[in-house]
């Protein structure tokens, strides 16, 4: 609800409605207290038995929730409710609030006096509690926009970041719904790096991608690494790591303390999530805030079930609304509990989408919807991001002539772009003519979790090499290394590499050439139908820490075979050829030749 629905609802309602004489005393207490609007703002005193930790987002950027200690609501906020005021000194005062609906709202400390249990919002990291907002409104931190939506949202959805826990004394179960979406069980682990080395390799390696293959986090729906004190050094083994990790329920959940221990003490954090709806043309420059509009108007139910054996109710309304951020720093902002019209902000002012939720029922009740589908999503996990197919040739902006296509016995002088330790240079290369040889499976008795590639640059994860081959390329890998489709091939590439440059040098043999076609025109069109899988060299090739890479002592020729899958089609092609990198020091490609070698298989 903006300020003029606001107004018009209050208009329309003030007269029907008569404040208790408690209702009364309380708001003349609290007008006492609130200064003049336009006048300065004294800093309310929070005594540190009550002080919160402000929620701050660091180098992740990834939420925005953090709420300052002792603001207050201005206008715009108080506009969201209707209020029921009366005149002291001048000066509009809220009495009692209701919601668009005409619900009373009920601070969340009454309610929490009320039913036995609060509900209280978290930063999604799950690093502090957020302050309330005006009378006691829950107000939700969320995600910051750092990136888009999946293009397959209507799949994956979003999870909001707005995170909440359910707090009271002998809490044996939690049951909930809300009435649009799914609820989700946020979950923080922390462990030391050095401890649990390939637990931290899967957790930086988990993307939608590969959701649901993974040995430590495969039953999450989303898993995410936080770097909780790092000291500084890049690798240091001591650092404290962490996951944020998200797991879909249901819309409907039933938890009991037994199951999940964090239920009764406070520990465990739910959130929402959807896929409804389509945000990103709602909110193109925030997509999020086309996700948080999903919740606006819907209704959160929470049921406390207690170690006696009594239940009391909850029943939260959501709405959206902007909030002003602050940017405490380049990395770090601070949602502040004010809502805003982004449109009448001024120059160096922000503003960000999220939820806030007022308090309409609380009673002594049983959980009031059915549970036939409580937790229906906890035993499954979304499914993973399918890649696309490509095209088995990529084009590119080479022609090459007759004469640039060289045969056997042939060298080609190239440019290389070597880079070691972050360290780039441009160093000269030559080239000898290659054989090249068609197979059937690797050589040496080779599978796929064997390859070098696989070892290193997919950190061994065969499973996950397999899903990406299969969409991608449209073929996989059988378990003695042999290909699961005929319409590919195993091809290797033998040519000496000979360093012409005055110092020694290392090159990596997945970026050291490739394959290709010539068209009748003469444009090249580079193969497209496979991962860098393997290779080998002579014995006189230099020891690298890097073990992708092959080193080479000046002036010294070491002998290079790479291993490689080609369609059948490319592989038959007469045009087929080998093209040795080449690169400008501008960086864009300086191919000018290219060996012919279609001819061999």
């Amino acid at each position: 609800m903006n300020e003029r629905d606001f107004r018009q609802a209050y208009e329309a309602m003030q007269h029907d409605v008569t404040a208790s004489s408690d209702l009364k005393q309380r708001t003349l207490a609290a007008a006492k207290r609130e200064p003049l609007r336009g006048a300065p703002t004294p800093q309310a005193t929070v005594p540190a038995s009550e002080k919160r930790p402000h929620r701050r987002t660091g180098s992740r950027g990834a939420q925005a929730g953090g709420i300052a200690v002792a603001r207050r609501w201005g206008l715009p906020a108080a506009a969201c409710l209707v209020a029921v005021a009366i005149v002291v000194g001048g000066v509009p005062v809220v009495m009692g609030a209701m919601d668009a609906g005409g619900h009373s709202a009920i601070s969340m400390n009454d309610a929490q006096q009320a039913s036995g249990f609060s509900v209280r919002a978290y930063a999604a990291d799950g690093s502090s509690m957020l302050e309330l907002g005006s009378d006691g409104t829950v107000v939700f931190g969320r995600r910051a926009p750092t990136t888009g939506l999946s293009d397959q949202y209507d799949v994956e959805g979003a999870f909001t970041g707005c995170t909440f826990r359910v707090e009271g004394d002998g809490i044996a179960r939690v049951q909930m719904n809300v009435s649009k979406g799914v609820l989700y069980r946020s979950a923080i682990e922390q462990f030391r790096r050095g401890d649990e080395p390939e637990k931290w390799q899967e957790l930086i390696s988990t993307k939608p991608t590969n959701r649901g293959m993974g040995e430590y986090y495969g039953a999450y729906d989303e898993a995410y690494p936080l770097m909780i004190a790092n000291d500084g050094a890049k690798d240091n083994p001591d650092a404290i790591v962490g996951a944020e990790l998200n797991k879909l329920l249901g819309s409907t959940i039933d938890v009991s303390a037994q199951d999940d221990p964090g239920i009764a003490t406070g520990e465990t954090s739910f959130g929402l999530w959807t896929n409804e709806g389509n945000p990103t043309a709602d909110a193109a420059f925030d997509p999020y805030a086309g996700v948080i509009d999903q919740f606006d108007g819907q209704t959160l139910t929470v049921t406390v079930t207690f170690e006696d054996g009594h239940s009391s109710t909850q029943v939260i309304e959501l709405h959206a609304a902007d909030f002003r951020v602050e940017y405490t720093s380049n990395t770090e902002t601070e949602l502040i509990p004010e809502i805003v019209d982004p449109a009448q902000l001024g120059e160096g002012e922000h503003s960000l989408r999220s939820l806030y939720g007022t308090v309409i029922e609380a009673n002594k009740e049983a959980f009031p919807l059915p549970l036939d589908n409580a937790n229906d999503r906890a035993g499954e996990v979304l499914p993973a991001y399918t890649l696309d197919r490509q095209d088995e040739t990529r084009p590119t902006d080479t022609t090459l002539g007759e004469d640039a296509l060289l045969g056997e016995g042939t060298m080609i002088e190239t440019t290389y772009r070597s880079e070691v330790a972050g360290e780039a240079s441009f160093v000269p290369l030559s080239y000898g003519y290659p054989t090249v040889e068609r197979l059937s499976a690797p050589p040496d008795g080779k599978t796929l979790g064997d390859f070098n590639g696989v070892i290193y640059g997919w950190f061994g994860d065969t499973a996950y090499v397999n899903k990406c081959s299969n969409e991608v390329w449209g073929y996989g890998f059988n378990d003695d290394g042999t290909l699961t489709s005929d319409d590919f091939t195993y091809v290797t590439a033998t040519f000496d590499v000979t360093n012409t440059g005055d110092e020694a040098i290392e090159v990596w043999p997945a970026w050291i050439g490739e394959f290709a076609i010539v068209n009748g025109d003469g444009v090249v069109a580079t193969a497209s139908t496979g991962y860098s899988l393997d290779f080998s060299t002579s014995d006189n090739a230099l020891p690298c820490d890097e073990p992708q890479h092959v080193g080479i002592a000046a002036g010294d020729t070491v002998q290079i075979t790479i291993l490689r899958v080609l369609s059948n089609r490319l592989a038959d092609d007469d045009s087929l050829l080998f093209v040795p990198a080449n690169i400008a020091e501008d960086g864009t490609s300086a191919v000018t030749q290219a060996f012919s070698v279609g001819g061999q298989i």
